[in-house]
């Protein structure tokens, strides 16, 4: 089997992974008819959009303009596109070898706004940030893994995993003060100098989520299971961003998602109900 047959193989294993059957999906027709209707619209826009070109930038790294033009697949947002020159002018190499190289590729606001020079300080061991002092706290080329340490309160940590010449990678950033909320839980593919977004499910490769996987009912009354259920059914799509948490894995493996145990102020929970998801983030 050739290396693109065995890449191309490994992108589908992880759209299967994220749409595996414990949770609720989209379903094959549904996901069928959007994919016809986007290449429709597509086909019936290509006369007056036959050629699409990326100018790059030898200077700064390009700014996707393609996301518009992603219709076939509404799941995969290109975000970034990179030319030789700029990966060289970046890492050093034509081609991320490490999550120390996906590091600098990242866009700047995935990375607390530092700047590609400030993160590579950051990697020689040094402090950016002015007031915040930040650093690289853990960095495990082995497992993939790495974060920051410095004078804030919550946690920024990405990881990766890699088969042949395709990256995924997963960047989760919790902020805490009376509770701790996500501000941001992203997880992307990079190949061929493109890095894109993908949307097929949380990091922890779910899109439905519903409250006894995060409570252990059989320690909580009957008035605590009601109040949370009632409560639960009036979330919407951003709740679940902001309240659901990760941890990456460190292991290279396992990934954790847990909510806070402040998660419902009118009800104060007992805190041994609170349940820890884990499960495997890459196959």
């Amino acid at each position: 089997m050739t290396s693109f047959l065995k890449t191309e193989l490994l992108l589908l294993k992880t759209k299967l992974k994220f749409m595996r059957s414990k949770i609720k999906y989209i379903t094959v027709l549904g996901i069928t008819l959007l994919i016809a209707c986007s290449s429709t619209q597509k086909k019936n826009t290509q006369e007056d959009d036959s050629v699409v070109e990326t100018v790059v930038n030898e200077d700064a790294f390009t700014s996707s303009k393609n996301n518009m033009l992603e219709k076939d697949n509404p799941f995969e947002i290109e975000i970034l596109r990179y030319s030789t020159v700029e990966l060289k002018q970046r890492i050093g190499k034509a081609d991320p070898e490490n999550i120390r190289d996906l590091f600098l590729l990242l866009p700047d606001r995935f990375a607390f706004e530092f700047s590609v020079d400030e993160r590579k300080q950051m990697l020689d061991g040094k402090k950016v940030g002015g007031g915040l002092e930040m650093d690289i706290g853990d960095l495990d080329l082995k497992n993939q893994y790495l974060n920051f340490q410095g004078n804030y309160t919550g946690n920024w940590e990405m990881c990766a995993n890699r088969e042949s010449d395709l990256w995924l990678f997963a960047v989760n950033y919790t902020e805490c003060g009376e509770y701790c909320s996500t501000m941001y839980a992203k997880m992307f593919s990079y190949r061929n100098g493109v890095i894109k977004e993908l949307k097929y499910a949380n990091l922890a490769g779910y899109q439905d989520l519903w409250p006894e996987l995060f409570f252990d009912y059989s320690k909580l009354t009957k008035e605590q299971i009601e109040f949370i259920e009632q409560e639960w059914s009036k979330l919407t799509s951003l709740d679940f961003n902001l309240r659901v948490m990760y941890n990456l894995p460190k292991d290279g493996k396992t990934i954790e998602m847990y909510i806070d145990n402040g998660f419902f102020e009118e009800m104060p929970l007992p805190y041994e109900a609170f349940k820890l998801v884990e499960t495997d983030m890459w196959e």
